[in-house]
């Protein structure tokens, strides 16, 4: 535009004192309002620059007068510019514990928020926001003395609170129930310390997350939030409608700047595009320094008070991000509909670090375990009595789930602070869990068997912390082999029970593993009954091991459990002796040909015996061959260097190692046939080792792989990044691969990168048929490609921890082969995958509750996130979520009768009446919809 030409020189001559810069903002913001508004420069915009030009270059620089004159020249445009308004909201961006330590973020904040405390006093106009209930809970714990003035400021409303996450928290990563609760308890902590309305906290403000997964708004939703606020994720709309498949939606501003940043004079130059683009006179200008906190300045203050006075820039005003978003409502149907998750970004970060991952999902496992054998225990009679430590518990749990944790771009002290806090949680877990199998053991009848001679017994007490479910620690094995709460014997003499614990909503028929203690019977009188006295087949697995002065032989058996309940099942000693068990018996060859197999009722699965890769697997129910080339197997990667971002960003493949063609393969142990069958084999490359059991159950339809290695790959800058992947290849066609994410499943194409997902894999067949699923009890990096789907393992990132996840790591995982590619089966393979039955061994005694018992029932197409004591202990709360595209019918059957039954919200407010007295409920499920019953009994 020729008549520019001008103003281009003046742009790039002048700003040297604050007169110009005033100026040029002033300018800048106008002309971007004319391009935008009238496509044409006014000639008395195009005057005026050419005059200030002139006398910059006569005079050498403008000066007040300069520009007062040309403000008055441009006078006309006064009103125009006002009509645009720009609230300014102050953030202090606030990293838990990124790059440092947890005593350096307790400084953080603490001098953070005295320093807005301080200019809060000074300045009656400043407004402030912070976000994360972790923050506050740092001022209560470590200088409670400054609450009282904060809770003055919030009340005042100068001091926004925009928590409603207890951090701001990976949104991939994170589970569905976890997402719930940092909203409860969020809000109730919030009203608690700070005297705020729980419902007025209606943004989630996350500016950082990287990624945000697609049932996001149904969540926030069923949470009383509104409005979402972030920067990563989506590169399109910025103001936008977030829309999950349930209709439900959130109303989002998608940061077009950044997140945090001083005030600068030019600071309103993209208002008329942005408010043109998005259908609003209102834009949003967020300051403040941040990462390391700090937030907004004095000079930042001075600045924004002095540019609202300037006549030709918008409407300038200090404000509150909830006032924004209220201001955007009028335009809210001219905002477009975005339906679809808003990733990826970051994609080394579903993998690197996967100490902290395995203990974010041990512990979200766990609790959840611990609050369905709460509720049980509630429908005995009693409530839990140590609540309070399970929300403990949650809140290091949701602290570790900050965005720079749990994706593990974080340094050595982070993994150290997280992994210390993650064992305090699952200490809450455990201790809670275990205080609850007692408290229903207690009623229970479990005299069937008559009562035994433990006079002269030593087992009573044996086994104090044997295999206590673990965190991964930092070096060494980890504290446990599989799940487990607690195998402390109870029980004494020649009569054993052993209560088996069923925390999911499946009817479960599976083999269990239990530890018999201080056995003192012959084996060969030995006997396995269920609760009606019908004798059970077993196997030994060892024998004769010692603990502490004490011995114990580990038995396998096939036990139904029903949901949600319990089954007894004895050891009792025969009169007469019986053949005893060997410890393997094959009764057919399993070795043909160069390869071994595992077989059962439903799987067959062919190994080559000198790569240990599977060359065939069948679905036996269908007759379907899941497999056209070997799979199973490991691979080394070597990613190109991703220039300083090795934690965060995954590198293009520059080297594929096959580890198991290329390696030498050691078979430790095998057994073939039985209730369980396995192989076990060693490898070693490079400076690292695998050993890999592969086992299949009697009836199971999921080969496990219990995997330990021991992993002492380093990445080099400018070089290198070691990755450890489970490669599995499949033999039909597939187009697409179903994802389990928090509040549901999605669909997706071969991305050509990494994926994330929370329980599952699932390539889908073109035709319907029998499908493969990949799961496991704590990965969540996956990505589908060519025909074959793979799960990440570990990562050797270089920065910024140097030296991440050296040593020892225990990880399950799940091949499974299905006859259907049914999400609900693949949901209840997955979640019987990662939810053992527990083992209980409970004492012989009369009780009121018999062999077998479900407390709950829940029938239909939903998966349970959680069934808990509500956090008033009036009753039960039980929230589960659809995947189905239709509306599907629940049926929920409880053994003792309640008094009301209404749907509820995250915040546990009853809604909607849905039954009086009763115990069998039927009830709506919208499609792909996420919500809860409140069952009151007293």
């Amino acid at each position: 535009m020729s008549e520019l030409k001008l103003y281009w020189k003046l742009k790039e001559e002048c700003g040297r004192n604050y007169w110009e810069q005033r100026i040029l903002a002033e300018l800048e913001f106008l002309r971007n309002l004319f391009e935008e508004e009238d496509q044409a420069m006014p000639e008395q915009f195009c005057r005026t620059a050419d005059g200030l030009y002139g006398k910059l270059k006569t005079r050498g620089g403008l000066v007040e007068r300069d520009v007062k004159e040309a403000e008055e020249a441009l006078s006309a445009y006064h009103d125009r510019a006002k009509q645009y308004h720009v609230t300014c909201a102050a953030h202090a961006h606030i990293d838990m514990n990124w790059m440092w330590g947890m005593p350096e973020t307790v400084g953080v904040v603490i001098d953070t928020f005295q320093t807005m405390l301080n200019l809060l006093e000074e300045y009656p106009d400043f407004i402030f926001s912070q976000s994360q209930a972790s923050t506050y809970e740092i001022i209560e714990k470590y200088a409670p003395s400054m609450l009282p003035e904060i809770r003055k400021r919030v009340q005042e409303g100068r001091w926004e609170v925009t928590a409603s996450s207890w951090v701001e928290a990976d949104k991939n990563l994170t589970g569905t129930e976890a997402m719930v609760r940092h909203i409860l308890y969020t809000k109730e902590y919030l009203k608690g310390l700070l005297g705020i309305d729980p419902d007025s906290i209606q943004v989630d403000f996350e500016p950082d997350t990287f990624g945000h997964s697609r049932y996001v708004p149904e969540i926030l939703s069923h949470g009383g939030i509104k409005y979402y606020f972030h920067c990563r994720g989506n590169d399109q709309e910025e103001i936008y409608r977030w829309r999950v498949p349930s209709g439900k939606e959130v109303l989002v501003y998608r940061e077009p700047n950044w997140y945090l940043g001083p005030v600068e004079y030019e600071m309103t130059s993209y208002v008329p595009g942005f408010c043109k683009r998005n259908h609003t006179m209102e834009a949003l200008y967020v300051y403040g320094v941040g990462d390391h906190g700090g937030g907004p300045t004095r000079r930042d203050l001075e600045r924004i008070m002095d540019m609202r006075e300037w006549p030709l820039l918008p409407d300038i005003r200090f404000g509150r991000y909830h006032d924004y978003f209220q201001a955007l409502e009028k335009n809210r149907e001219e905002y477009p509909v975005v339906e679809r998750e808003l990733n990826y970004i970051f994609t080394g970060c579903y993998t690197t670090q996967s100490r902290i991952k395995n203990a974010n999902r041990t512990a979200e496992d766990s609790f959840y375990d611990s609050e369905a054998l709460g509720a049980m225990e509630y429908l005995c009679g009693e409530s839990r009595s140590n609540r309070d430590g399970l929300f403990k518990g949650w809140r290091n749990i949701m602290f570790n789930q900050f965005h720079d944790i749990l994706p593990g771009s974080c340094v050595d002290d982070t993994v150290s602070y997280s992994l210390g806090i993650s064992q305090e949680a699952m200490s809450y877990g455990i201790a809670c869990a275990n205080r609850s199998m007692k408290a229903v053991g207690d009623q229970i009848d479990t005299s069937a068997m008559g009562y035994p001679d433990g006079r002269d017994s030593t087992s009573e007490g044996a086994g104090v912390g044997y295999n206590t479910m673990g965190t991964p620690m930092r070096s060494g094995q980890a504290a446990s082999d599989g799940r487990k709460i607690t195998e402390a014997c109870r029980g004494k003499g020649n009569i054993r029970v052993y209560t088996l614990f069923n925390t999911t909503q499946y009817t479960r028929r599976e083999t269990v593993e239990i530890t018999l203690w201080d056995w003192q019977p012959s084996l060969c009188r030995t006997r396995v009954t269920d609760g009606e006295g019908k004798t059970v087949a077993f196997e030994v697995t060892k024998k004769d091991q010692s603990y502490w002065q004490h011995s114990f032989h580990k038995l396998l058996f096939t036990a139904q459990v029903p949901p949600f309940g319990y089954a007894n099942y004895y050891i009792v000693e025969d009169e007469l002796p019986v053949r005893e068990p060997k410890m393997d018996e094959p009764r057919v060859h399993r070795m043909e040909d160069g390869v071994y197999v595992l077989e059962n009722q439903k799987v067959r699965a062919v190994f080559d015996t000198g790569s240990m890769k599977l060359v065939s697997l069948t679905d036996k129910q269908n007759q379907k061959e899941m497999l056209d080339a070997p799979s199973g197997y490991f691979r080394y990667i070597l990613e190109e260097d991703s220039q300083g971002y090795s934690a965060w960003v995954v590198g293009a493949y520059r080297k594929i190692e096959d580890l198991n063609e290329e390696c030498a393969i050691r078979i430790l142990d095998q057994k073939s046939s039985g209730i369980r069958q396995w192989i076990t084999y060693q490898m070693d490359f490079h400076h690292s080792s695998l050993v890999v059991k592969v086992i299949l159950d009697d009836q199971a339809r999921m080969l496990r792989y219990k995997i330990q290695a021991d992993w002492h790959e380093t990445g080099t800058p400018g070089g290198m990044t070691p990755q450890l992947q489970f490669y599995m290849p499949f033999g039909y066609v597939s187009e697409k691969t179903r994802y389990d994410v928090p509040g549901g499943a999605v669909e997706r194409e071969s991305a050509g990168h990494d994926v994330p997902a929370v329980y599952y894999g699932a390539p889908l067949p073109v035709e319907e048929g029998s499908c493969l699923m990949l799961t496991s009890d704590s990965k969540y990096g996956y990505r589908t490609d060519k025909q074959a789907i793979l799960i990440n393992l570990l990562r050797a990132a270089y920065t910024p921890d140097r030296y991440p996840d050296q040593g020892f790591h225990h990880w399950e995982l799940g091949v499974g082969v299905l006859p259907s590619s049914d999400w609900c089966e693949m949901m209840s393979q997955a979640m019987c995958f990662s939810h053992p039955l527990y083992a209980y061994s409970n004492s012989v005694h009369p009780g009121t509750f018999g062999q077998s018992f479900s407390f709950l029932k829940v029938d239909g197409q939903v998966k349970v996130t959680a069934l808990k004591e509500t956090e008033d202990g009036d009753g039960l709360l039980l929230r589960y979520y659809n995947c189905s595209e239709k509306e599907e019918q629940l049926e929920v059957e409880s053994a003792g009768g309640w008094k009301e039954v209404s749907r509820s919200d995250a915040m546990e407010n009853s809604g909607e009446k849905l039954a009086d007295q009763g115990n069998v409920l039927t009830v709506r499920q919208a499609a792909s919809s996420l919500e809860c019953v409140k069952i009151l009994y007293r």
